[in-house]
């Protein structure tokens, strides 16, 4: 009789043991299954709800003059959540007193209130030459444009160019307002003597 009783409570162990193990590993596929998964993109799904072929808006300031313009191959709202994606974005901030400053990537995304246009893929920010400075080209990848601050930003690698120089950096932030380039770490730079 203690046998038997035994033997039932060894079952008993063993079957909880294996529910138990069973659960545990169902939890940890979940688990990994949804940290390997790519987020989804939440447009993926629903077509835009316009679209623009040679888009264009023009911001001007209180006094009338433009503040920045930004254009595009090709822009597709979405309603679902009040984004716009670009084909070949192009932001220019426009200075009355210096050249501009242009900012083109192979695509964009600006968020529902327009405070965020991001940049993806390869971005350059070029400024012509003007009375006061050089030209310069700076080479990078996924900027944030924050429009409105008239401010430039990215932690990726960063490369600038102009008549005299070749520096390089890990991220950066450009101030539009003054033409300031902040360069943030790892900054490296090779000059030429004239």
């Amino acid at each position: 009789m203690k046998n038997a009783l035994s033997s039932t409570w060894i079952r008993r162990g063993l079957l909880l043991s294996a529910l138990g193990i069973a659960t545990l590993a169902t939890w940890w596929m979940q688990d990994t299954a949804e940290k390997t998964t790519p987020p989804r993109n939440p447009n993926a799904a629903q077509p835009p709800d316009y679209s623009m072929s040679t888009f264009s808006v023009i911001e001007y300031r209180a006094e009338g003059s433009p503040k920045y313009k930004l254009s595009a191959a090709e822009m597709n709202h979405y309603a679902t959540d009040g984004t716009s994606r670009f084909a070949e974005p192009n932001v220019t901030f426009f200075s009355p007193d210096r050249a501009p400053l242009v900012l083109k990537a192979d695509t964009g995304v600006a968020t529902r209130d327009d405070s965020e246009i991001l940049l993806n893929g390869n971005v350059v920010l070029e400024r012509a030459q003007d009375e006061r400075r050089p030209w310069m080209k700076l080479t990078t990848t996924n900027v944030t444009v924050h429009p409105h601050d008239e401010l430039a930003e990215t932690s990726e690698p960063v490369l600038v160019l102009d008549p005299t120089s070749r520096t390089t950096a890990e991220g950066m932030k450009v101030h539009v307002s003054d033409a300031r380039v902040t360069l943030l770490s790892k900054v490296r730079g090779q000059y030429e003597v004239r």
